[in-house]
């Protein structure tokens, strides 16, 4: 089968497109004809190995973490799933693999595939929709409070402000200047430009969550305490060991909660996300689908930052 791997860590430059060997399944794993895969930050990183400390120096190593396809064998254990079923989901450790034809990956990490939408379209929710849930039930967010999410048009930040909507809060969306109508178009109540105004000086408002989805710009809590109600809630999906002790530290002072996100995949979750894809409560959002070839070029744009929405590679598309 052709699948994307890397043998050292570098630039997009590093991607090869080559032939392996089918993977082999454990028992509880299910064995996917992947239809689509898409691409998240973690991929980036990976590669370039910023994470090298828990991945180490064994190359190859295998590239993409969500995926929609069909189930096309099933391991002894399975119980759930059947060969002909069409799936998607997240692979939550740093092994991926999803950037290739075929995918082996564990039953609790996967669900149907919601009807209504395309294999692209399901490749692009499970990592940054898994996100958002998570975090926003993490922060104990209720109907009619306000939640503020920074860096709201990426890929986590677009299903935050639609799930935090679904849940009946008051959302602002901050983001670049240039994607502020796309923030409004996904029914965020109000929206702010980072690089056009200081968004926490000029906020007046006090709010119940700060979500800090652009992790890039450095932790954010010290700003973020201007514009949080005392008892409110500031998360992050920082990948910083460091926080935990932090958080513990502001609640003995009496300060907005600091809480960090790592994300993780269960099908349950999964189904909840399905659910909602299927009420049309979701929408997502993939800003351009290119060929499994064309992996390089999408880390790339990936990289440049600033992307609206999620990169969708499409594979199998027979």
């Amino acid at each position: 089968m052709q699948a994307v791997i890397f043998n050292q860590y570098g630039g997009p430059e590093v991607l090869e497109l080559v032939d392996i060997p089918q993977p082999t399944m454990a028992a509880n794993q299910v064995l996917v004809r992947v239809k689509a895969v898409g691409l998240n930050p973690k991929d980036a990183a990976l590669r370039a190995g910023m994470l090298k400390f828990l991945t180490g120096k064994r190359f190859p190593q295998k590239t993409g973490f969500d995926f929609s396809g069909v189930i096309v064998a099933v391991g002894d254990q399975v119980k759930n799933h059947q060969i002909g079923e069409e799936v998607f989901g997240y692979i939550e450790d740093l092994v991926g693999g999803a950037a290739a034809e075929f995918v082996a990956v564990k039953q609790d990490w996967i669900a149907t595939k919601p009807a209504a939408i395309a294999h692209v379209e399901a490749a692009a929710m499970p990592c940054t929709y898994l996100t958002a849930l998570q975090a926003l039930r993490q922060a104990k967010l209720q109907r009619g409070q306000k939640i503020f999410i920074y860096g709201a048009s990426g890929g986590v930040g677009t299903a935050a402000i639609q799930i935090a909507k679904h849940l009946g809060a008051v959302v602002t969306a901050v983001s670049s200047g240039k994607n502020q109508a796309y923030c409004a178009a996904l029914a965020a109540d109000k929206t702010l430009a980072y690089d056009q105004s200081d968004v926490f000086g000029d906020t007046q408002e006090k709010y119940d969550v700060f979500f800090q989805v652009h992790v890039l710009s450095g932790n954010l809590y010290s700003q973020a305490r201007k514009i949080l109600k005392r008892e409110g809630v500031f998360i992050t999906i920082e990948p910083n060991p460091l926080l935990g002790a932090q958080g513990f530290i502001r609640k003995l002072l009496g300060q907005p909660r600091l809480e960090s996100l790592l994300v993780k995949s269960n099908q349950q979750d999964l189904e909840a996300i399905a659910r909602m894809a299927e009420q049309g409560v979701l929408q997502p959002q993939v800003l351009q689908k290119l060929a499994l070839s064309d992996i390089a070029k999408a880390h790339k744009i990936i990289e440049e930052q600033h992307t609206r929405g999620k990169i969708v590679l499409e594979i199998n598309s027979d």
